[in-house]
């Protein structure tokens, strides 16, 4: 699950040169990421259960052993959570937790990738219509100015014979 987790890592990032088949993979990526998610935080709850139960069960067992002697709620819940059984349980839960929270950042991770593909596409396309566009507006300008300039130079011409016939 680690190996998993870390080729997820190194995906993350955008190929900004091969945007064709990051936009293809983001679906299937993003979909293991989920799915492990959705494992490691079933786990983590199946644990969080296993301890409630397993204390259920100390607790009970606290009180009948202790049952011909004098005791708080205090000393039951103590020896409760110092038992090694929930002290094991205990760290599992927590180490459950932290891998839950690592796969839903790498999910949410791969969310805000699909965003940024999203908008990088639609950039790039857009950027690509207003250089064609553009460009052939620019041109067109740059053709009238050009030809306003031939003309201007040509009226110039003319006027400076006709005043050289003179």
């Amino acid at each position: 699950m680690v190996k998993l987790m870390e080729e997820l890592k190194g995906v993350l990032a955008i190929d900004r040169s091969d945007l064709d088949t990051e936009v293809i993979q983001i679906s299937q990526i993003w979909h293991q990421a989920a799915e492990q998610h959705v494992m490691a935080v079933s786990e983590r709850d199946e644990l969080k259960l296993d301890i409630k139960e397993t204390h259920a069960t100390l607790d009970a067992q606290f009180r009948r052993k202790l049952a011909d002697e004098k005791f708080t709620e205090a000393m039951i819940t103590h020896s409760v959570t110092s038992s090694e059984k929930m002290k094991g349980l205990n760290r599992q839960y927590l180490a459950a937790c932290l891998q839950a929270d690592l796969w839903e950042a790498l999910r949410d991770g791969f969310n805000k990738k699909n965003d940024q593909l999203r908008n990088l596409v639609k950039l790039y396309s857009d950027s690509n219509f207003m250089t064609d566009s553009m460009g052939k507006e620019r041109s067109n300008a740059t053709d009238r100015k050009a030809n306003k300039v031939r003309e201007e130079t040509g009226r110039m011409r003319r006027n400076k014979k006709g005043h050289d016939d003179d």
